[in-house]
């Protein structure tokens, strides 16, 4: 009886994989229970933060996690570590308009659906590491890019492309691939939304548009890297992937 059991829950397992869920018999209650409290966050968050110089959601907010320069057209990023989840696996992402003040929060967290996103890493890296970002595109099959920014932090490109199609039904998401001083991918990370905050609206969205910095901003960000950066995207938490180790060898 023990075997047949665990036969029996092996296919059912596959099943779910194969049928969209994400072999945690536990997820959909531990999404929901996720999901409400990043909704409470976000309330607790969005009409203290919108409006606010950065440099009182630096004091009020402490250390950042990471800034995100653009090298497009878009608003900068600066991502904040969680108050509220100590451990690092959520995140404040605040978008900025040009006078400095944040314009929009939402709470965001990396590798939102969780064995679907780890496998998803595995083989994005597998097909895009030490490639450049055109032949990252063309053997991943990913869409254009979303997002183009230099990481404060690290240094390196950080390339936001949309990924929320991969798993449904869960709010939007991003894959990023991480580029190293010689525009090679090193790194591949996905990240997705908690809870969004309102946008701006259209014309007010358009006013705070960020003019894209120029290429010599980007050669001015880089430093020297010596095989895989000993200190890899910090954007949506800390060091870097053991992946990409694994890839290199």
């Amino acid at each position: 009886m023990p075997v047949q059991f665990a036969v029996t829950a092996s296919l059912l397992c596959v099943i779910g994989v194969l049928g969209g869920c994400r072999a945690n018999p536990f997820s959909f209650s531990v999404d929901v229970v996720t999901s409400r409290l990043a909704q409470k966050e976000l309330a607790e968050w969005e009409g203290r933060l919108v409006g606010m110089p950065i440099v009182e959601a630096d004091e009020l907010l402490g250390e950042r996690n990471d800034t995100l320069e653009p090298l497009d057209a878009g608003p900068r990023w600066i991502i904040y570590n969680s108050p509220s989840n100590k451990q690092g696996e959520s995140y404040l992402l605040a978008r900025i308009t040009p006078d400095n003040r944040i314009g929009q929060v939402g709470v965001w967290k990396r590798n939102r659906d969780g064995v679907y996103d780890i496998w998803r890493v595995k083989r994005l890296l597998e097909d895009c590491f030490t490639l450049t970002q055109a032949e990252c595109e063309q053997e991943a099959g990913l869409p254009p890019a979303e997002r183009d920014f230099v990481s404060v932090n690290t240094h390196f490109r950080a390339v936001f492309y949309e990924d929320s199609s991969f798993v449904t039904g869960g709010g939007q998401k991003y894959v990023i691939l991480c580029f190293d001083d010689d525009d090679l991918c090193f790194e591949v990370r996905t990240v997705g939304a908690l809870a969004e905050g309102k946008a701006p609206a259209p014309a007010e969205s358009a006013a705070n548009t960020t003019p894209a910095l120029p290429v010599s901003s980007l050669e001015h960000a880089r430093v020297p890297a010596t095989g895989i950066p000993p200190s890899s995207a910090a954007h949506f938490g800390g060091s870097p992937d053991a992946g990409a180790a694994t890839a290199a060898r």
